[in-house]
């Protein structure tokens, strides 16, 4: 319809060099595209305990800057309805500490998060096969005051809706000795 703002997100569930072709330029093509190369990233960096894991994550950021159009917008997520990973509950054992792991870079590195409906109150895959184990019902016994996955994820989602930083800041990974932490920075102006 006219007089409307438009946008369009291209679910290219392919690799790296080819998701950049759904950008065109940066204003003929898709405006964001899902981001499936970087979903595998998070869960890889989840499931790692060293430092390595920021230099991953910056690695990979910073090859999508360099290659990407201007302008460029990702279209982050855990996990969706066609099976491209598991729910983080089930990815990471039921491990409240991961699952919070995963929300974090999720909301706070550069995109646009999507998050698939129950990862924010630690749903799992369920008895299921197939992507039937991504298309359950919602669990609304879970959704309480108690459920500190859900907790968390309100927490984020209110920090990036208040500090445009977290929106739209350059991504800069800050290096430490420590290796047990992940340490990034978003700055805007």
């Amino acid at each position: 319809t006219q007089g409307y703002g438009k946008m369009m997100v291209a679910e290219s569930w392919t690799q790296f060099e080819t998701i950049k072709d759904y950008y065109g330029n940066g204003s003929d093509e898709f405006q964001m595209s899902f981001d499936f190369p970087r979903a595998g990233k998070i869960a890889d960096v989840v499931n790692m305990s060293t430092g390595a894991a920021s230099g991953i994550i910056e690695n990979y950021i910073k090859m999508e800057d360099e290659d990407y159009p201007a302008g460029y917008t990702a279209a982050t997520f855990l996990c969706n309805h066609d099976l491209v990973a598991s729910r983080p509950a089930t990815l990471y054992k039921n491990s409240e500490e991961k699952q919070i792991i995963a929300a974090a870079l999720l909301l706070f590195l550069p995109g646009t998060p999507f998050m698939y409906y129950g990862n924010e109150i630690g749903m799992d895959d369920g008895n299921y096969d197939g992507d039937m184990k991504m298309r359950t019902a919602m669990e609304w016994k879970k959704v309480n005051e108690e459920n500190s996955i859900l907790k968390k994820y309100m927490e984020f989602s209110a920090i990036r809706n208040e500090r445009k930083s977290v929106r739209r800041g350059v991504f800069k990974r800050i290096y430490s000795n420590k290796t047990e932490l992940l340490l990034i920075e978003r700055e805007y102006e």
